[in-house]
């Protein structure tokens, strides 16, 4: 089950930051390429950058910083609910 989730949680990181950006691009006017969205969904962490750097200049730094706050405190939280749950074993 745990690979099954992980699989999931994979596929729904970078389908949820495809749905961000096609919508803002779509909010900003921003002409984009067909199949934008799984272009971004296979290559997010070399299109995000980017794209949030033209769109948002040096505030993209922030949700950069934020992005990966929660990415982090996320990892800390698994590990932090999973380690007692190991020790049982």
């Amino acid at each position: 089950m745990p690979a099954i989730s992980a699989l999931g949680a994979d596929y729904l990181l970078a389908g949820i930051i495809a749905l961000w950006f096609v919508r803002g691009a779509h909010q900003h006017g921003r002409k984009s390429i067909y199949d934008f969205g799984s272009f971004v969904f296979f290559l997010w962490p070399v299109i995000a950058p980017i794209y949030l750097f033209q769109t948002r200049g040096l505030r993209a730094f922030s949700t950069i910083g934020l992005f990966f706050i929660v990415f982090f405190a996320a990892i800390a939280f698994a590990m932090f609910i999973g380690y007692p749950a190991s020790l049982q074993r």
